[in-house]
């Protein structure tokens, strides 16, 4: 307990030892020694002013693509949704969004422009900051081409507009996160179609290899429909799970190396696994 952050006039909700499975689709995942949502982004800068900069932070969007370990996680989660949920059009085919806004409502929000380039967000139940800065899979690359501008907030609170092309190339650098995007459209006009791919939200278990679909390769290995504990391949895509009553996210972490081991010994092929697990095994 950090008795700075039970002291500071904070907005939002921060929680201690707050189980993680409360803030995450997959609803598993164990407790996090500090979970704060900010109200505004002035309450995040005083959050990070009092925090000890020793400190670990990890953000947080909607958690499709991170999970805790079920030891649980010593260190803080920020989610920002909240505070950076703003979005608006900042030129004639130019849109500015925060962190926190989902990229359906960012497709929505387009087409209601008459801007188009934002369909295939539609489909993804990312934020704006998970899918830029966390989920960058070969999915995902068409969110790139569209963006124009990136601004960030590092560790100290500071705010910062950082090269579009170096954090393609390179990643986010370490203790920076961002808080809003540019995105350049096109001006004729947007027509949405389709659906997330998961009503429950859950990102995929692994990142397509070699310019083949996981759900393919799965099924040549013979493993569709395997299932560790409480976790089950889904039947329609083999790279999505169904997260039974009683499951852990150690279920998941064996159902991962099984299907890695089996695809790799079956195909020559390893898969890459695409959702980050924090904190430390029960």
């Amino acid at each position: 307990m950090i008795p700075e952050l039970q002291r500071a006039p904070l907005r939002g909700r921060l929680r201690f030892h707050e189980p993680a499975a409360k803030h995450t689709p997959w609803r598993i995942g164990g407790p996090v020694a500090r979970f704060y949502e900010p109200a505004s982004a002035p309450d995040l800068l005083r959050f990070l002013q009092v925090l000890p900069g020793t400190d670990v932070i990890v953000w947080m969007g909607v958690g499709c693509n991170l999970l805790i370990r079920d030891g649980g996680f010593q260190s803080t989660i920020i989610a920002p949704r909240r505070a950076f949920d703003h979005i608006e059009k900042i030129a004639a085919t130019v849109v500015r969004a925060g962190a926190g806004v989902r990229l359906p409502k960012l497709a929505r929000f387009c087409a209601q422009q008459g801007l188009g380039g934002a369909e295939p967000f539609a489909r993804w139940p990312h934020t704006v900051g998970g899918a830029l800065q966390v989920c960058v899979s070969r999915e995902r690359q068409s969110l790139w081409p569209l963006v124009e501008r990136i601004e960030a907030l590092d560790r100290f609170g500071t705010r910062s507009t950082l090269s579009v092309t170096t954090l393609r190339e390179r990643g986010f650098p370490r203790n920076a996160w961002l808080v809003a995007a540019d995105f350049r459209l096109d001006a004729g006009g947007a027509s949405l179609s389709g659906s997330n791919r998961c009503g429950s939200g859950q990102g995929p278990l692994f990142r397509d290899a070699r310019g083949r679909r996981v759900n393919e390769l799965i099924r040549q290995a013979g493993l569709d429909g395997v299932r560790c504990g409480g976790i089950e391949l889904a039947a329609d895509d083999a790279n999505y799970v169904h997260v039974k009553q009683g499951a852990c996210v150690g279920d998941l972490e064996r159902l991962v190396v099984r299907i890695q081991d089996g695809v790799r010994a079956k195909l020559g092929v390893r898969l890459e696994r695409q959702v980050q697990l924090l904190g430390r095994r029960r």
